[in-house]
């Protein structure tokens, strides 16, 4: 008996330490009275598609958190969240709905832990931001200090914390390393001629 009741305090103690251990964020630029940023996430003026320059960008967008881990940042692939309403349609478009989400190697213990953080907004969620031909786009960096699992603070996406509204656009296509090779060996030829014709 005594030896159910020590085990059963002990696995109530480490879910409580799991539980309460671990940093989290409220994800998000929208709030139950409003927008919380204050700025929502837009299409660029250039390399979009036609009639949605300086839109706000709708549901058809996700937005994912990245943390910094050494000296890159990681995307939290459970962070990702649709944005609300469609493009430019004004209201809630080009905000999300804050969620919990736990930043992985952070703790609360002595009252919480800064962690720098970047927004990545993007039109594909099936491949990811980075793919090619994805529209996509990313905050500037920004610090917040995260809360316990239980009671994150509010979202700190603001201005405050250095959190600013950023635009997406599609990336300028890189050519293939054949096609540089190809445009190389022509101009080469080119030269080859016009001094041959001199």
């Amino acid at each position: 008996m005594k030896r159910a009741l020590i085990l059963g305090i002990l696995g109530s103690a480490a879910a409580a330490v799991s539980s309460f251990g671990q940093g989290v964020v409220l994800f998000g630029n929208y709030g139950n009275s409003g927008p919380i940023s204050g700025t929502a996430v837009t299409y660029a003026n250039a390399n979009v598609p036609a009639g949605k320059a300086g839109l706000t960008v709708g549901s058809d967008f996700s937005a994912e958190l990245l943390y910094l881990s050494g000296a890159s940042y990681v995307a939290i692939p459970s962070s990702i969240e649709a944005f609300l309403g469609t493009d430019g349609g004004g209201g809630v478009s080009g905000y999300t709905t804050p969620n919990n989400v736990i930043i992985p190697g952070t703790s609360v213990n002595g009252g919480g832990a800064a962690v720098s953080l970047e927004w990545e907004a993007f039109n594909n969620v099936a491949i990811g931001g980075d793919a090619i031909g994805t529209i996509t786009g990313k905050s500037g960096p920004f610090t917040i200090v995260v809360g316990a699992a239980s009671a994150p603070e509010a979202p700190d996406f603001t201005s405050a914390t250095g959190f600013a509204g950023f635009t997406v656009s599609a990336a300028a296509p890189v050519p293939e390393p054949t096609t540089l090779a190809l445009g190389g060996l022509g101009a080469a030829a080119l030269m080859a001629l016009r001094r041959r014709k001199a």
